[in-house]
């Protein structure tokens, strides 16, 4: 693992299968995370924590920390 100012990369193994991470630092809606050029989803993790699905075959994840990104996210209604 290294970490920057709003930045925690991840190194991991690869696998044949999608797995889960929980990182010890805590969930804020400002963050976002990647495995190459792929979006990933970002959770909320053990009520507090920060989670992230992990694809197979992903060897590094980056997570990124926008404190004010997520106020200015668009709304998306869950039924369109």
């Amino acid at each position: 693992m290294t970490t920057g100012i709003n930045t925690i990369m991840l190194e991991v193994s690869p696998s044949q299968a999608d797995r889960f991470v929980v990182v010890n630092t805590r969930w804020h809606p400002g963050w976002s995370a990647r495995a190459g050029e792929q979006d990933l989803q970002v959770y909320e993790a053990n009520g507090f924590m920060l989670g992230v699905r992990v694809p197979a075959h992903a060897g590094m994840i980056t997570l990124t920390f926008h404190p004010l990104s997520w106020v200015f996210r668009p709304i998306t209604p869950a039924h369109s």
